[in-house]
């Protein structure tokens, strides 16, 4: 494994205009264009030319701006296929990149036929014919552009050896990521549920390791997500090199500790990754008999322990692969 950063590839994606707001900035530019041109002829064609640069330009550009599709990571492939569709943005890519050569080959033919037509019948035609062009790829540019939104707020991923945390909310999980983290953790919400994504490194030995807290995913029975969630969390595999399970056995979380152990289980079958169980807020008192290690992420007790666990578990891992 690598030790990269394996950037969000939305992340640097600029605001995207929509369909109305590009004709509007190409007709604002088309009459800025025309002003102190005495000669009419001279002045439809700058009209026709400014416009047409301005749509097709922005068009280019919002294709090559935009991520790569046959590069994008394992996760963020896998996720954007799920929430969006890849067929679906390659579709629409296509159709952005077919407007923008169309509206250049109008324009061309526009100022030919300037020679022996009325040149502003002729640019008044040819802007309808643009005006249409961007109505029909309206609906491509849009999907571009909710892409941009769901993904924005992604975190980048190190390719490094990583950790996902797992368990019920309120056991304690994004505290234990704090933590074992020499580094605060990144927090940005996700596309595929309204909470947030923790993101933490730990540094040992020279390499860098990376514990990744998901709430909202792996916080409650597999059997009580729908089809979306479910293949959200099967795209953590994508990312995740080991699952760390939080137990809290003073049931504080409001979590029994029945109920936690059948998640438990649940995540040991859904997942072929190695899985370490940590039994968390041993400062009250309780402890889960069937945790590799006790620890309050409150107290600091058992967290070094904890940390040198996960990183040998990581470390061998690493080592298998390599």
């Amino acid at each position: 494994m690598g030790q990269e950063r394996s950037e969000n590839p939305y992340t640097r994606l600029p605001t995207i205009l929509t369909a109305d707001e590009l004709m509007d900035k190409a007709m604002r530019r088309a009459v800025r264009a025309r002003r102190g041109k005495r000669d009419v002829r001279a002045a439809e064609r700058a009209m026709v030319m400014t416009a047409s640069n301005i749509l097709s330009d922005n068009l280019k550009r919002v294709i090559h701006r935009f991520p790569s599709l046959e590069r994008l990571p394992p996760f963020y492939l896998e996720l954007t296929d799920l929430l969006v569709g890849v067929n679906r943005l390659k579709f629409s890519l296509a159709s952005i990149n077919w407007a923008s050569n169309k509206i250049s080959a109008i324009s061309r033919a526009a100022l030919r036929e300037m020679r022996r037509e009325d040149p502003g019948a002729v640019r008044r035609r040819v802007f309808g014919r643009m005006g249409s062009i961007m109505r029909e790829i309206s609906d491509d540019i849009e999907l571009l552009r909710e892409t941009r939104e769901l993904f924005k707020g992604m975190p980048s991923f190190r390719n490094c050896p990583t950790a996902a945390v797992a368990g019920f909310a309120n056991v304690g999980k994004s505290s234990f990521v704090r933590s074992i983290s020499s580094a605060k953790p990144q927090v940005a919400a996700y596309p595929f549920t309204t909470r947030a994504i923790s993101l933490g490194e730990v540094r040992s030995g020279g390499r860098i390791y990376q514990i990744i807290d998901t709430p909202g995913l792996l916080d409650r029975p597999l059997h009580e997500r729908n089809e979306i969630e479910m293949q959200a969390i099967l795209a953590l595999r994508n990312l995740a090199d080991m699952i760390v399970f939080i137990v809290d056995p003073s049931e504080t979380c409001g979590y029994s500790i029945e109920e936690q152990v059948r998640l438990l289980d649940e995540i040991r079958e859904s997942f072929d990754l190695p899985l370490i169980v940590i039994s968390n807020k041993v400062d009250l008192g309780a402890k889960f008999e069937g945790a590799d290690l006790s620890v309050s992420s409150s107290t600091g007790e058992g967290i070094e322990d904890a940390r040198k666990l996960i990183l040998d578990v990581l470390d061998s891992l690493a080592g298998n692969q390599g």
